[in-house]
């Protein structure tokens, strides 16, 4: 057991450790007549344990069973680890057999000594962080013979490894809640996903810019990060000298999005070696001993999340108290909104969107997909053309209507139906026209399946559609449909 502990892993950057990151295993394969060495039974082991730890991406890591954190009756400062199981987040087991005391005073200040507290007086109060980390020790050393064949080994060398733990703390300067596992990272790697949103915003792009010098900033972009999804963009490029250029918020939205499904695809985040398994957090207060010296005290113990990281997938990170609504980006409506469903997501409504400018962009998916936990959504969807090859309307954002008609699903019985958009929308030369049906918003109503028919073939066709605002219908009443008409 110790007092400190190590620095925070902050993965994928380098964490000061040994990273623990998705590697292919190799068994090792045994045949008559092999010479087998202490390397190869070692080899054995290491692909047991490494198929083991594979279990972290499969059902995550945590608190399994057990570890209760008690104020120690015996101890002043001391709590008390009841025996229990956790899994680290590299996919170590982590068993504490027995129950086990631990001085939590060993991570507070002195308090003999003003030094360190800003008003000049001893400290009063004092607020720890406990974990449970993985830890090897080894056991029933052995001499080894034939010494001067191996020259690592040592006179004497142990025969068996315990799998054990280590109790570690933390104090809490700021009183700040620990950051939910990975979504730091999520986050980081979210907001870099949009930045080329960021860039043309600080740029003041469009502003006053030619078609040719805005296809030549966002090349400029795709050269530094190549597309990874949606290859057609780079058709699209090539039609700016065109006579119906795309417009550059929408190439900059989609160019925007091809890089959130990277982030949306979240790959397998590696685990840091000696992480600790978040147990419990402490509070303490200085109260004077029967001489009158003072001594830290334990008063409260918070076993609870997010002090406290059950055992399960952390696939989709968010801060404390909020849902990350990724997992939904990019569905098709209907799916999306099943799955919000079944989190428990009320969903206000569904509206179509595209971009009006760079900063609409940003204002829907600038942001990573966040949502209180008592809170309602919009879904928010964009129209595929066919040259994506993308069938369906695909969710992009949560964000309410602007000024409009931001009706909930509870107010069904006294709105009535969508209509049709009352100016007719222009479709390039030589598309025909076709009718798509509109999603409702209400969650009891059947949703109208996705179009089949052709949809518009350049990003400049969805930019001149003109979204109609969806409003929620009863039931009984059909679906109604919008008829675009081509110029």
């Amino acid at each position: 057991m110790t007092g400190t502990l190590s620095k925070p892993c902050c993965c994928p950057q380098p964490c000061g450790q040994q990273s623990c990151e998705l590697r292919a295993l190799v068994r090792p394969r045994f045949f008559c007549g092999q010479l087998l060495t202490d390397q190869d039974l070692s080899e054995l082991t290491a692909w047991v344990l490494d198929r083991r730890r594979l279990g972290r991406y499969r059902d995550g890591w945590g608190v399994v069973c057990g570890l209760d954190v008690d104020i120690d009756t015996s101890a002043t400062g001391s709590v008390v680890v009841q025996p229990g199981y956790a899994v680290s987040s590299c996919g170590e087991d982590i068993v504490l057999p027995t129950a086990t005391s631990f001085d939590v005073t060993s991570c507070c200040p002195e308090l003999s000594t003003p030094c360190g507290t800003p008003s000049g007086q001893p400290p009063t109060a004092c607020v720890v962080d406990l974990g449970v980390s993985y830890r090897e020790v080894g056991e029933d050393p052995v001499l080894a013979l034939g010494r001067s064949a191996c020259g690592e080994t040592g006179e004497c060398e142990d025969s068996r490894t315990l799998e054990s733990f280590q109790l570690v703390c933390k104090e809490v300067v700021d009183g700040a809640e620990p950051p939910t596992p990975g979504w730091t990272q999520w986050e980081s790697a979210y907001r870099d996903a949009v930045d080329i949103v960021t860039q043309a915003i600080a740029e003041g792009l469009p502003g006053q810019a030619t078609a040719a010098a805005l296809a030549s900033w966002l090349r400029d972009r795709l050269r530094e990060r190549p597309l990874r999804h949606f290859g057609f963009v780079a058709d699209w490029l090539g039609q700016c000298d065109g006579p119906h250029p795309p417009r550059f918020e929408e190439l900059v939205f989609w160019i925007a999005q091809d890089r959130i499904l990277s982030v949306l695809d979240g790959g397998c985040p590696p685990g840091c070696a000696g992480d600790a398994v978040p147990l419990a957090r402490i509070w303490l207060s200085a109260v004077p001993d029967a001489t009158g010296v003072p001594r830290w005290v334990v008063k409260t113990i918070d076993p609870v999340s997010p002090f406290r990281h059950e055992f399960g997938p952390t696939a989709w990170p968010a801060p404390f108290a909020q849902l990350n609504l990724g997992r939904v980006v990019w569905h098709r409506l209907e799916q999306a909104r099943l799955d919000l469903r079944g989190l428990g997501v009320p969903v206000t409504g569904v509206q179509e969107w595209s971009p009006s400018s760079v900063d609409d962009v940003r204002a829907m998916i600038g942001d990573p997909p966040l949502v209180d936990g008592d809170s309602s959504v919009w879904l928010r969807y964009v129209m595929t053309p066919s040259d994506t090859h993308l069938p369906g309307w695909r969710v992009v954002g949560f964000a309410p209507p602007k000024g409009g008609d931001t009706k909930s699903a509870d107010q069904a019985s006294t709105t009535q139906a969508a209509e049709p958009s009352s100016a007719p929308t222009t479709e390039p030369a030589g598309q025909s026209a076709t009718p798509t049906s509109e999603p409702t918003t209400s969650d009891n109503a059947p949703t109208s399946p996705a179009p089949t028919s052709p949809a518009p073939t350049s990003p400049a066709a969805i930019v001149g559609r003109r979204p109609a605002t969806v409003r929620v219908r009863p039931a009984p009443k059909p679906v109604a449909r919008r008829v675009v008409t081509s110029s």
